[in-house]
């Protein structure tokens, strides 16, 4: 069962109580200074997670659907700022930007509050390894080319 107060973004973003849906099994690498900035573009305006408030960044894949995902798990502050964005935008597209590449553009359904999200789409799972490695900061962003 869901665990209450937690939301989604229609179709590609599913805030969850835990990081169900992935078959790796190793603890996710923890970001490091210098790591990418999550930006959040809704109604016109941007917002950003920095790198200090990313707890934890995964490339995995998702039990039911065999696709690449990356998981995401913030801090209080970067949670709170995520809630508080979603819970402002509500039935707004918000692009989800990584390395100045738009993941994904989903409505925002009900605030997300959980701190941690799922991010799916039509990703290739190097693709996806890639993204966690320049949000971890592994892998400078200037590399992003290798995803296209």
């Amino acid at each position: 069962m869901e665990p209450e107060g937690l939301g989604f973004l229609s179709g590609l973003v599913t805030a969850l109580g835990g990081l169900a849906g992935a078959t790796d099994t190793a603890p996710p690498p923890a970001p490091q200074p210098g790591g990418a900035v999550i930006e959040l573009r809704v109604s016109g305006q941007e917002f950003a997670i920095p790198p200090e408030h990313i707890l934890a960044v995964l490339a995995g894949v998702n039990d039911n659907t065999q696709m690449p995902q990356l998981e995401l798990s913030f801090d209080d502050s970067g949670a709170t700022l995520f809630a508080e964005i979603t819970a402002a935008h509500i039935g707004q597209a918000m692009d989800l930007v990584v390395c100045d590449q738009v993941l994904m553009s989903p409505v925002i359904q009900e605030p997300i509050t959980g701190g941690q999200i799922v991010i799916t789409g039509n990703f290739t799972s190097d693709e996806t390894t890639l993204l966690a490695s320049q949000i971890s900061g592994s892998t400078p962003c200037d590399t992003s080319d290798a995803t296209k």
